[in-house]
C-alpha cells in the first residue's frame, strides 16, 4: 500500500477566498479510503491515502471551523466496494460463502459474478463493484450507526450528505438521525433523493433528514438556460409550492 499523500492541505490555499465569497460550508465528496472513484468504500474510518489520513483532516476541519466554516461528509451507505471487509469475508469462504459471518449483510444468492465469485449478488444499478448492502439487517445498521456517529461525536464534522438516499427506506434514516443525534444535536442530514416524493425521506418534524437535493427543480433551471424552455421552470416551482411547502430542500 502506498503512503498517504497530504492533499487535503491544497485547501488551505483557498481559505481566503471562500471566506470572501462568504461560504459558510463546505460539502466534500467521498474522502474515505477506496479502490477508485471514493463510492467504492473500502474502510468508512480512514481518509483515503490519496488525500491524507485523518490527523491531517482534523487539521483541516479545526481550521475550517475556525473561520466560521462548517464541513458535511458524503456518506455512500446502500453500498460498499468489494474490498470492504465484510465483502472481502465472503470471498474469502469461496463455494463456503453460506457459512461467512457476513451472508446476510449483503443480498446474496447461488450462481456466479462477473468477477468470478462463487455466488451472485445485488448490486447498485448493475455495477458489480458496487455490492448493495442489506440495510434491515440489524447488524448493518449498527455498524452504519456506529460510522454516522464516529465522524460526528468523534471527529467533529457538522453533518452527512447521504448518497442515493432514496435507495434506502425512510425507517433506516430515521433511525440513523436518533443515532447522529446522540452522538452530535447540532448536526445537518442533506439526502441525494432523486426519484419520487421527497416528503417519503425529508421531513424534520418526522424524525426524518432535514433536507434534500432537489433534482426535480434543478432540471428546470437547467432548462431555462439551455433551451430558454421557462414553461418547465414555471411548471417545477409551482410544483414544489404545492408538494413541499412545509420542507426545505
Amino acid at each position: 500500500k502506498s503512503k498517504p499523500k497530504n492533499r487535503l492541505v491544497e485547501l488551505r490555499k483557498w481559505y481566503d477566498h471562500l471566506q470572501g465569497l462568504g461560504v459558510t460550508a463546505i460539502y466534500f465528496s467521498p474522502l474515505f479510503e477506496s479502490e477508485t472513484h471514493g463510492y467504492d468504500t473500502v474502510d468508512y474510518y480512514k481518509i483515503d491515502r490519496r488525500l491524507g489520513d485523518l490527523e491531517s483532516f482534523k487539521t483541516m476541519l479545526s481550521e475550517l471551523h475556525a473561520r466560521g466554516i462548517k464541513v458535511i461528509l458524503d456518506g455512500v451507505f446502500n453500498h460498499t466496494g468489494r474490498k470492504f471487509f465484510a465483502f472481502q469475508d465472503l470471498i474469502k469462504h469461496g463455494a463456503k460463502w453460506e457459512d461467512s459471518p457476513y451472508k446476510s449483510w449483503y443480498f446474496l444468492k447461488p450462481g456466479n459474478s462477473s468477477f468470478g465469485d462463487a455466488f451472485s449478488y445485488r448490486s447498485w444499478e448493475g455495477h458489480e463493484e458496487l455490492p448493495e448492502l442489506d440495510v434491515e439487517n440489524p447488524q448493518v445498521r449498527e455498524y452504519l450507526f456506529g460510522v454516522g456517529k464516529f465522524w460526528l461525536g468523534e471527529v467533529g464534522v457538522d453533518g452527512w450528505r447521504l448518497d442515493v438516499a432514496h435507495e434506502l427506506p425512510p425507517s433506516f434514516w430515521r433511525d440513523f438521525r436518533s443515532a447522529c443525534t446522540e452522538a452530535k444535536g447540532d448536526h445537518v442530514l442533506l439526502g441525494e433523493v432523486i426519484h419520487g416524493d421527497y416528503n417519503t425521506w425529508v421531513g424534520p418534524a418526522k424524525g426524518l433528514l432535514h433536507s434534500g437535493t432537489n433534482y426535480q427543480v434543478s432540471k428546470g433551471l437547467w432548462s431555462s438556460v439551455h433551451d430558454a424552455n421557462l414553461w418547465e421552470l414555471k411548471h417545477c416551482l409551482e410544483r414544489d409550492t404545492q408538494m413541499y411547502r412545509d420542507l426545505q430542500l
